[in-house]
């Protein structure tokens, strides 16, 4: 039986296409989909952008921009200062005005003394470049009312991620410790970063993972480049321009993808140590907290379905880790016994075909078939030594290629926090808790009644519990007892 070679080509051809079909199908579409969230996340928050620098440069003559910064322009000493920084994509914030429940709740409750607002001016956008610059203002607003008011009491109030900027604020310059007497968050979700356990891999797996990942699609491209100029022919690897230009194209985006992946290491690094929470002791807080909080159960189930895929990630990449160790194991155990074995009786067959070919010179039919035997026999030992490490190889390599959707998928999930944890995605886990580091009061409210008679209609659908606290009167007589407990400790 014959096989025609136009068939064998046109068979491998169908295989080939399907392979890469289907690689392309499953690394790219995860990696397309971040790609596109991630790029409509960075666009809305260009928007928010925009708008937040024209309202800063038009706010005022539009009427927008209702309030100012007293302590900065007040020459009379003052109390108490209050410093008040909103959240993500809420400049101009009601909460800040002048007439906010805050401001008349708290001023109400210091009869007699001195209080000035300052509000932090700031995007609200939502990036880790955007909380950083706020921060650094918040550091150079701090110093400059402190010494300008050197006696009054700094009191910082954060509502939403306004408290992370407050946090890195105080990570930048460790003398606000000294400067500021208390801090209050408002329904802060507070950044914790780790670094994301990969195990069993490490990595260099990684990079030759991602070195794949950006080939395979370069070699699919050059396949039915190719194709369209003919297709080639599967069996002539000689120097062939078609294959040639295929191994070029897959070298170049190996290695494309193998630097971006130390590059993405790289820029993991420093986005850690840029999200780092303070770990020194803080100045007094006070965080407020409300049951069913929006913002936090997001975030709670952008935590929850990162959590969810790398469990199972991990299941298959254990499982897959477990098939390589114990076919590494078998194949050393062979190579010890069975191919030992085999090595001695090839030894003793070639020495009697020397013997038998000394005897008398030439290629007689017994000595052919000791030679094809010899052929078998080698065949045989290098199938069961390497048969083992194929398998394991093809294990990690399988686990490889599964781990591509799973880094796709947990590095859209990190864009909900910021858009330049897409690239940093796969090594760094970020989680939303309560509070930050250390021992912190908090004070959690809820906002169910016991009988839906007693819940008006306005109260239903009234805004957004996340954005409730800071108009609660509950809250704000707890905030103004919380200050004035602080004055009279200072």
């Amino acid at each position: 039986m014959s096989i025609d070679p136009e068939s064998l080509a046109a068979l491998l051809r169908v295989a080939l296409d399907a392979l890469f079909f289907w690689g392309a199908l499953l690394l790219g579409v995860p990696i397309l989909l971040a790609g596109v969230i991630a790029l409509a996340l960075a666009s809305w928050d260009r928007l928010e952008l925009v708008r937040y620098n024209r309202w800063r440069a038009h706010g005022d003559r539009l009427g927008t921009r209702p309030y100012g910064s007293e302590p900065m322009a007040d020459p009379v000493p003052l109390d108490v200062i209050i410093t008040l920084v909103h959240g993500t994509w809420a400049p101009n914030a009601e909460w800040t005005h002048d007439d906010s429940p805050l401001r008349t709740t708290v001023m109400g409750e210091f009869p007699g003394k001195r209080i000035g607002f300052h509000v932090l001016e700031w995007s609200g956008g939502n990036s880790i470049r955007a909380r950083e610059e706020a921060a650094e203002q918040l550091v150079a607003d701090l110093r400059a009312l402190a010494a300008r008011h050197p006696e009054a009491m700094q009191v910082v109030a954060a509502h939403s991620h306004g408290g992370n900027v407050l946090m890195y604020a105080m990570r930048q310059a460790p003398d606000l410790h000294a400067l500021v007497s208390g801090i209050i968050c408002i329904a802060t979700p507070f950044l914790h970063v780790r670094i994301r356990d990969l195990y069993p891999f490490d990595r260099k797996f990684v990079r030759a993972m991602l070195a794949v990942v950006v080939g395979v699609p370069l070699g699919l491209a050059a396949r039915h480049l190719q194709s369209g100029a003919g297709g080639w022919a599967f069996w002539e690897l000689g120097p062939n321009p078609r294959w040639m230009w295929l191994g070029a194209l897959l070298a170049a985006g190996g290695a494309l993808g193998y630097r971006l992946a130390i590059w993405g290491e790289g820029h993991a690094a420093r986005l850690f140590r840029r999200l780092e929470l303070p770990n020194a002791p803080l100045p007094p807080m006070l965080v407020v907290r409300a049951v069913a909080d929006e913002a936090s159960a997001a975030l709670a189930v952008v935590f929850m379905l990162g959590l969810v895929s790398a469990k199972l990630w991990e299941t298959i990449a254990r499982l897959g880790h477990v098939a390589a160790v114990y076919a590494q194991r078998s194949s050393d155990w062979l190579t010890r016994h069975v191919v030992h074995f085999w090595s001695t009786v090839t030894a003793l067959l070639a020495l009697g075909v020397l013997v038998q070919f000394l005897a008398a010179p030439g290629v007689t039919q017994g000595t052919l078939i000791a030679m094809l035997v010899l052929g078998g026999i080698a065949l045989l030992a290098a199938t069961i030594m390497l048969l083992p490490r194929l398998v394991g190889t093809t294990a990690r390599v399988l686990v490889g290629f599964l781990m591509v959707p799973y880094a796709a998928f947990v590095s859209l999930l990190s864009a909900s926090i910021s858009p330049s944890l897409v690239v940093a995605g796969i090594y760094l886990d970020v989680v939303a808790e309560t509070v930050p580091l250390g021992s912190h009061g908090v004070r959690l409210y809820d906002y169910r009644t016991s009988s839906h008679e007693t819940q008006t209609v306005t109260e239903r659908v009234d805004i957004l519990v996340h954005s409730r606290l800071y108009s609660d009167q509950r809250v704000l007589h707890e905030v103004a007892d919380w200050i004035r407990t602080l004055d009279r400790n200072g």
